[in-house]
């Protein structure tokens, strides 16, 4: 009870599958309250889906690379280890292009498989007109660019006008 699970990814015979939410209910099942998955190979920290809100799992779920797994196994295993968990609000927190280029592009993306039939310069430029511009000056600047993304004002856009001219 209590526990941490460290979960090494793949399965010990390549002919079976199992899943990360499979592993995750085994951990949970057993006691676990977290789990960490550590790569197989040497491909660097897992990257698989670990958002399993969805699938009844409670507990939370990291991935880590395959050389931190083994020297936690070799330090820890079977050991009482104390975790603090701190609740850092600033975690996330991300500002300028380095979040608001990912975030458009997403938004972009999804807007365009709405209107597959407009060009990326007509999703780019409703993109602009919709843009809310209550802190830019003029039609652009440096601070804001063309304003705050708004996507459903987009897609509500393309909804009843269809892809803009040019």
């Amino acid at each position: 009870q209590n526990h941490v699970c460290l979960i090494k990814r793949g399965a010990p015979d390549p002919k079976d599958t199992i899943t990360f939410v499979e592993k995750l209910e085994k951990c949970e099942d057993g006691g676990g309250v977290a789990a960490i998955i550590y790569n197989h190979l040497d491909e660097g920290p897992v990257k698989g889906t670990l958002t399993v809100d969805k699938h009844g799992i409670t507990i939370p779920a990291v991935g880590i690379s395959k050389e931190k797994g083994e020297v936690l196994k070799a330090a820890y295993l079977n050991q009482k280890v104390t975790a603090i968990v701190r609740d850092d609000t600033n975690y996330t927190y991300m500002t300028g292009t380095s979040m608001a280029s990912p975030l458009v592009a997403g938004a972009a993306a999804v807007i365009w498989s709405h209107h597959p039939h407009c060009s990326n310069a007509q999703i780019r430029k409703v993109l602009q007109m919709t843009a809310d511009k209550k802190r830019v000056d003029g039609d652009r600047d440096d601070s804001y660019g063309f304003g705050l993304l708004q996507a459903k004002e987009a897609l509500d856009f393309l909804d009843k006008y269809g892809c803009p001219d040019g």
